[in-house]
């Protein structure tokens, strides 16, 4: 007896529920630079700079959302056009052909942040604007721009509120949109971002900000050829951190107590966390590569094809009033990987695989044979479309010759 038609149709309805999607990693950032007009340089390099140790550390272009309030690179008053820097010599250029910008110029709002974060995007809304995250999801938000007592702003025209920022982090848990967030801003009074983030209300959410109540937020250091300060302090002391201590089985809290150094910052390092209480609520038992590293997997490599130390920023510019610290090791698994990443845009890169292989430092490298998230979602959805049209022809043909009555001959 043939089966109805509605029976191929069914199976293969089934097959693709039973059929698992790609696994991605669970490793999400957001990163945002609220900040327009070229004067306000360094709060772009801030957050490319934060976008490009997260990049190092493995985590894909479709796990990051990139926001830029104004295209700093492509300013008039820019000198190094299409470029964007943080240190003088000019030597590692944040803004590179690797560089993804999610949302740039006006698209970068209030609005835009919270559809974002919230997953409530308008209609024909590409995927790579989108984050997909999950409540298994740990997720990074990190903002700088200017601010004040509970509030910051964007485009030097609107404002987003502590109170806003409850509601965000309260609408994402209700809808199983994170696990758990470290929220990091770089502003002026940071600390009052967070006075309204609860236990009850938005839970596991740990929050550090670049100062306290009626304290300010302050740039590091200028840059006499381009006219304008080019990076934080805050930021700085954070990215020192990760080029020079940082190890996977670092702590928030270890980095935290690294980087707090009122005389460096001339501020001090403001934290809140929703976690309930126990040693994850002042951050000592949360890695830093929770946050910062992707679980995608890698492999090991040698390279010869790495640049002098001059490639890395220094820690210490000429005229700086950063304070002196005791030299301790550098960890040597992100030093090297820091190294290629500079090597990789300074030289060719299709490299034979025995210059790789020659005597050299270790660095990760991703498996070439190895796919991003994003070709992994086009091989699952082809295989959807694949099922789907295969299901419709066979139905098609058993109701058309295969039925009772529809047998010729």
């Amino acid at each position: 007896m043939t089966p109805p038609p509605f029976l191929c149709l069914l199976l293969c309805t089934l097959l693709l529920i039973l059929h698992p999607s790609p696994t991605l990693s669970s490793t999400h950032a957001v990163i945002v630079s609220t900040s327009r007009y070229y004067f306000n340089y360094r709060h772009a390099s801030n957050a490319l700079s934060v976008y490009h140790t997260l990049k190092t550390l493995g985590v894909p272009d479709s796990s990051i959302i990139l926001m830029l309030a104004d295209d700093m690179p492509c300013n008039s008053r820019n000198p190094k056009t299409g470029e964007i820097f943080t240190e003088r010599n000019h030597e590692l250029n944040l803004y590179s052909d690797d560089t993804e910008v999610d949302y740039r110029g006006s698209e970068v709002s209030v609005e835009s942040f919270y559809r974002v974060l919230t997953g409530r995007h308008k209609p024909g809304t590409i995927g790579s604007k989108k984050l997909n995250t999950d409540k298994e999801s740990d997720l990074l938000v990190y903002m700088t721009g200017h601010g004040g007592n509970e509030f910051l702003k964007f485009q030097d025209d609107e404002e987003i509120a502590a109170d806003d920022f409850r509601d965000i982090f309260k609408e994402m848990r209700a809808k199983g949109r994170y696990g758990r967030i470290l929220f990091i801003v770089d502003t002026c009074q940071a600390a009052t971002l967070a006075s309204k983030l609860t236990e009850d209300e938005t839970p596991e959410v740990f929050f550090i900000g670049s100062s306290m109540k009626d304290e300010n937020s302050y740039a590091h250091h200028s840059d006499p050829y381009l006219g304008v300060a080019v990076i934080d302090r805050f930021t700085r002391a954070m990215l020192h951190y990760f080029h020079n201590f940082y190890t996977p089985v670092k702590t928030i809290q270890d980095m935290i107590t690294n980087i707090d150094n009122p005389s460096r910052l001339r501020a001090h390092v403001a934290i809140t966390s929703t976690f309930p209480p126990s040693s994850f609520s002042s951050g000592r038992d949360i890695p830093l590569a929770d946050f910062f590293s992707s679980s995608l997997p890698v492999t090991m490599i040698k390279s010869s094809n790495l640049p002098p130390q001059s490639m890395l920023p220094s820690n210490s510019p000429p005229n700086s009033d950063s304070d002196k610290r005791e030299e301790q090791p550098t960890s040597p698994i992100l030093q090297s990987y820091l190294l290629d990443l500079a090597s990789l845009r300074s030289r060719e890169k299709e490299e034979s695989l025995s210059s790789r292989r020659q005597e050299g430092v270790y660095h990760f490298h991703s498996p070439p044979q190895s796919m991003n998230a994003d070709q992994q979602e086009n091989i699952y959805n082809t295989y959807v479309w694949i099922l789907l049209l295969a299901g419709a022809g066979a139905c098609w043909f058993e109701y058309h010759y295969v039925s009772p009555g529809k047998i010729k001959g």
